[in-house]
């Protein structure tokens, strides 16, 4: 027992260890690009570019403001902090690093965001699909525990032969949030992306994506084109 206790714990702190050496890392790494595009498009290229995952929440009452403010500079060899600072100054939006995603999120999150961020499952996982399949099990997941009147959802999950499939995920005792990180994490990375409606208090929609690098780039070039409409 004593044993079995002792590397659990070692096994823990190297876990820590682990986290914290790759926040450090990516704190150290250099980037050299132009940006000449909006804030959020500039976020897609930079994420399949590096394959660093990367979680955005979007503004309720105006979720098309990444799409709108646009952002002109050049970098040579600078921090990839730098890129995001520079990327992200001026307007109401943060950035951090956690789990290894970077998280882009409004600087004042209100209350009902991070209610849905926060909640829990004891156990998440599903059916073997993709990356955008995960995503969609998730928000009728939360669906579900936001409507307990309702007696179940539906979906549809359209994948290509070729898409990346996870038969086996499954995340236990995790937030929202800690599951779609572990989503993004998954074979050649992704982006997820979190909406809440404006008028979230009365009907309790969420719009909730999760995009393969691999796998959805035309979906993740079209995200600006579809808040339009």
């Amino acid at each position: 027992m004593l044993r079995t206790t002792l590397a659990l714990c070692l096994s823990a702190i190297a876990s820590i260890e682990a986290q914290a050496a790759s926040s450090v890392d990516l704190q150290k790494q250099t980037i050299s690009t132009s940006v000449d595009t909006s804030i959020l498009r500039a976020l897609i290229k930079f994420g399949s570019e590096t394959r660093i995952p990367i979680g955005i929440v979007l503004d309720t009452v105006k979720p098309e403001k990444l799409c709108e403010e646009h952002r002109q500079f050049t970098l040579q060899s600078r921090p990839m902090s730098e890129f995001l600072n520079r990327l992200l100054a001026q307007s109401s939006y943060v950035w951090l690093f956690d789990q290894g995603v970077i998280l882009v999120r409004p600087a004042h999150l209100p209350d009902r965001v991070s209610q849905v961020l926060e909640m829990k499952f004891d156990r998440f996982g599903g059916i073997p699909t993709t990356m955008q399949g995960l995503g969609i099990t998730l928000s009728g997941w939360i669906y579900s525990r936001l409507h307990p009147e309702a007696s179940g959802f539906a979906g549809d999950i359209l994948s290509s032969p070729d898409a990346e499939q996870f038969p086996k995920f499954e995340v236990r005792d995790a937030s929202v949030e800690q599951i779609l990180n572990q989503i993004v994490l998954l074979g050649s990375k992704g982006i997820w992306l979190l909406r809440l409606s404006q008028d979230f208090e009365h009907n309790k929609d969420i719009d909730l994506h999760t995009y393969s690098y691999k796998d959805d780039a035309p979906a993740l070039q079209a995200t600006c084109s579809s808040m339009k409409q």
